[in-house]
């Protein structure tokens, strides 16, 4: 389930006991996947696509943000590599 999606359900839910509430969905993710679409949907920003390798050497694609790049760690096979990325970047 995407994270708009939770969002839509827990808004049909207050609606259901509350038909005249006015609500606002503000769509959360964990770091995980959907993160970065949750990001953007919020920001209005869009994805630039890349060729890069995966963490197991295999060819994928991959996203970034345009003007301000946020990292969203997660997952055991990137978490390590992507504090050391972030390390050697000057990040804390």
């Amino acid at each position: 389930m995407t994270a708009m999606s939770a969002a839509d359900q827990i808004e049909a839910g207050i609606l259901t006991v509350f038909p005249a509430a006015k609500t606002i969905k503000i769509p959360m993710a964990d770091g995980g996947k959907g993160t970065a679409e949750t990001y953007l949907m919020i920001s209005g920003g869009e994805l630039i696509w890349h060729a890069v390798m995966d963490p197991c050497n295999r060819n994928i694609r991959a996203s970034r943000g345009a003007e301000k790049i946020v990292i969203g760690l997660g997952g055991s096979a990137t978490i390590k590599a992507g504090v050391g990325s972030l390390h050697t970047q000057g990040g804390e």
